[in-house]
Formats: structure tokens, sequence, C-alpha cells
């Protein structure tokens, strides 16, 4: 099977897939987005059924290692081009093709650059929870900031199936914007690094604040119980981000937040059971990327 999977626009890296990283990992995101069952397991390898495939693109933006794609369309060209716009509204099947493309990591740099947002989704689309879901952990995240906006959630029939807003909108809104987007593509940063610009924006004065990311699909932490640590590096050796490594020393098992996409392969690989998941964040961890010593060894 080969590697990358894909119809007319739609794309499966199932290299960059977690399943494929670690056999017994049980990620199923976007099987559960896609309502056509076109996303699946074939001799326990994660399979595109094509010609099941409507290329809705209503999976893409679930997915924590970036797996899925539309060919036709750059989620994170069209987020940075956004909030460098003078607009306030997003129109489903007219400027995105499905509003679930975005997540939470997208909303909160969306919000923190228009603080009142106008989300237009296309009632036969059936985002409209999805979109509630990554609505509600942005608010539960930047309440702790103080930092308030407002989302107007608009249904709106629009009447155009995907390969119509591919193959005219957007080829339309490609032409016309083709030397402005090459240019800002050169000076983007990538889409993680401008979250935490953003959120630097926000933190300020609260960077000690601990954030509850108990049912967060953006922020994670670990602890180790240093009783029951062997230090089999068996966590450092299958953590498919590198969020899970040695120090140069090798006296220290260190963990970076930042990295993290909480696949929780470490957890589950770990024979001792020492890994666990923390339940809060102090906030300037993630933003400044730093380190975090989980155990340290001292050899005789």
């Amino acid at each position: 099977m080969d590697s990358i999977q894909k119809n007319e626009t739609f794309e499966l890296d199932s290299l960059k897939c977690l399943r494929t990283e670690y056999f017994l990992n049980e990620c199923d995101l976007c099987f559960s987005r896609c309502n056509f069952d076109a996303l699946g397991l074939l001799n326990e390898k994660i399979k595109l059924f094509d010609k099941r495939c409507t290329q809705c693109a209503d999976c893409v933006g679930v997915c924590p290692t970036h797996a899925l794609k539309i060919n036709s369309f750059d989620i994170n060209n069209f987020i940075y081009n956004f909030i460098n716009s003078n607009k306030n509204i997003i129109k489903e099947r007219d400027d995105i093709p499905s509003f679930g493309m975005l997540n939470c990591t997208y909303l909160i740099i969306l919000v923190i650059n228009k603080p009142k947002l106008i989300l237009e989704y296309d009632k036969e689309k059936n985002n409209f929870f999805y979109l509630q879901n990554i609505y509600k952990q942005t608010k539960n995240i930047l309440k702790y900031f103080n930092y308030n906006f407002y989302i107007e959630f608009k249904k709106i029939d629009r009447k155009k199936d995907f390969k119509n807003f591919v193959n005219k909108n957007l080829f339309k809104s490609i032409l016309k914007n083709k030397q402005k987007s090459f240019i800002l593509n050169q000076i983007k940063p990538q889409i993680k690094d401008l979250l935490i610009k953003n959120l630097k924006k926000v933190s300020k004065g609260y960077e000690k604040t601990k954030l509850n990311i108990e049912n967060s699909t953006l922020f994670f932490n670990k602890t180790i119980d240093k009783n029951r640590c062997t230090n089999c590096l068996d966590c450092v050796n299958l953590c498919p981000t590198n969020a899970i490594f040695q120090n140069s020393n090798k006296n220290e098992i260190v963990f970076n937040s930042f990295n993290c996409v909480g696949c929780h392969i470490c957890n589950d690989i770990c024979k001792e059971k020492a890994l666990h998941n923390s339940d809060y964040i102090q906030i300037e961890d993630y933003i400044n990327k730093k380190n975090k010593t989980l155990i340290k060894f001292f050899y005789k």
C-alpha cells in the first residue's frame, strides 16, 4: 500500500498517521468525522477508500499530525491571509471547503486577531456541533487570560457542491492572489509558532497561570512515577514528535509540551505504567517551548 493515498483532491499521508507510527495506537478521530466510511483500516493499517470519499474535507482539522489535506486548499495559507485582511466573516463552501478543516489551534488564532467573528456554516455540512466543540475549548483556554471574544454562528444554505467550490471559486481566488500568496508563503511562520505568537499577546501578566487541560485537544502535559520508571527508554524511542527525549548527559527524561500531540503512545508503551497525563499546564512552559525534566537518574 502506498504511503500517499489520494483521489482527485483529497490526500492521506499514512506515514504521518499515528496508527502507522505505533501498531497498537487506537486513534480514530478521522473515522468518527467521516459519514461515508471512507477512512478505515485494512490489514490493521489506515486506508482511504477513495470511491466512498466525497472530498468534503470534514475530517481534515481533527487529525493531530496533519496526515489529511485537500490539495486544492491550504488551510494554513487561508488562516494567515484571513488574519491579515479586513474581513471578519468566513463562509463555509465559499471561503473554505468545510469548517471541519478548523480546529482549536486555528480558532484561537482567528479570535485573537478577530475578536468579533462571524462563521456562516452550511446547513447541509452538519459541522455546527463540531464548531461548538472547538469553540468551547477555545473559550475555556482564553478565559484564563480574561480575553473576551464573540463568535456569531449563522446557518446558511449555500447549495454548492465541493467540486464547484474547488473548480470555480478557489481557482479564481488563486489566480487573483497568486503573487501576494507567494510572498506571504515565504515569510509566514509555522502554524504552531503563529499560535504561540498570538498566545503571547493575550497572556502577558498571566505567564504563571496554570490551565486545566483535562479535556484539551491542544495542550498536553506528562508526569512520571519515579518509583516505577526503570529508564528503559521505550517512551523516548517511540515518541513520534520528540516530545519525550533524553538530555545531552543521558541522565534525564525530558518532556516538551509544545511538541506533544496527545497520542499517548508513551503511556501505552510503558511496561511499568510510570507515565501519566497531567491535568494542568503552566502556560509559560508552552509558549516558551520549555523543557521539563520528568525524572533524573543518578549513577554511581
